[in-house]
């Protein structure tokens, strides 16, 4: 399977309404040549490139939700349903690797446990036949997409066009970041984890804004990403394992996730401390034309 494409990025000295036009058509030709490949050995990556894909999608398309409006509802139900049907495949593949780098932690004496976990935990995944199936109807789904997105009409172009959805989804992030402190439920720190990662994704595409400011938030986001990630496959695998009877590692799983939790909440309360209306703002002096 080739690397995976650079992601795209804003040409803030063009018109913004065909920079998101042309980025959101990128993001999807390069979804549907990944998933024209065919290859056995490489289905998880394929799930796993094409959820990366939507995901992406999904928060440019966050940029722009109200002039959308309806449209952009249309289209978010559409990309979440592919992202969910593909969903099992990746999780299954997530906690496997959660349990190999846990493994690679672990005393001599727990080595044989981990090796029948990991057995049980292979076994548990979808069919690569199953799989394949998703993967063509990803394709037709996707494939409808992109023409929807040819069709859209359009719209006022320059910074406006982002400021509000840009500023919603900070907004998001500090949110979700409340919730999962006064809750701390996994349900809650998994939705941490997606406004994070959206967010991570947003600056991505902003990323032709090269100055210091937003490097170091590119860098923050990318690091609490990956951290959350960790904290979510964990609690995946924590589940899965009791779920075969392997308590003990289970519970393994969980006091790592739990000090995952202690290094993401220091991180993010420190990063989200700023209001969405001074992070917006900060964006806006540095949009060129602004």
């Amino acid at each position: 399977m080739p690397e995976p494409s650079p992601i795209p990025r804003f040409e803030p000295s063009a018109s913004t309404w065909t920079e998101v036009r042309r980025l959101a058509t990128v993001e999807l030709d390069a979804a549907l040549a990944r998933l024209r490949l065919d290859s056995a050995d490489e289905l998880g990556l394929v799930v796993h490139e094409t959820r990366k894909s939507i995901k992406r999608l999904r928060a440019l398309l966050r940029l722009v939700e109200r002039p959308l409006r309806r449209a952009y509802h249309e289209l978010d139900g559409e990309l979440r349903g592919v992202a969910q049907n593909l969903a099992s495949s990746r999780e299954a593949g997530a906690a496997l690797e959660a349990l190999n780098a846990l493994a690679e932690r672990a005393v001599e004496e727990r080595r044989h446990a981990y090796d029948r976990a990991r057995l049980a935990l292979s076994l548990h995944g979808p069919r690569p036949t199953v799989v394949r199936g998703l993967l063509v109807d990803a394709r037709t789904r996707l494939g409808k997409v992109r023409e929807r997105i040819l069709a859209w009409p359009e719209l006022a172009s320059g910074f406006e066009l982002l400021e509000r959805g840009y500023r919603r989804s900070y907004r998001r992030c500090r949110r979700t970041l409340r919730r999962a402190l006064g809750r701390g439920r996994l349900e809650d720190f998994h939705e941490l984890r997606k406004a994070i990662k959206a967010h991570q994704h947003q600056l991505n595409y902003l990323s032709a804004l090269d100055t210091a400011e937003f490097d170091a938030r590119r860098a923050t986001t990318a690091a609490l990403s990956q951290m959350l990630g960790d904290h979510h496959d964990l609690g995946l695998l924590a589940h899965q394992l009791e779920e075969f009877g392997f308590d003990e590692l289970a519970r393994e799983a969980e006091t790592r996730a739990a000090a995952w939790e202690r290094d993401i909440v220091e991180e993010a309360t420190v990063y989200l401390m700023p209001r969405s209306r001074v992070v917006s703002d900060e964006l806006a002096r540095v949009w060129p034309g602004r």
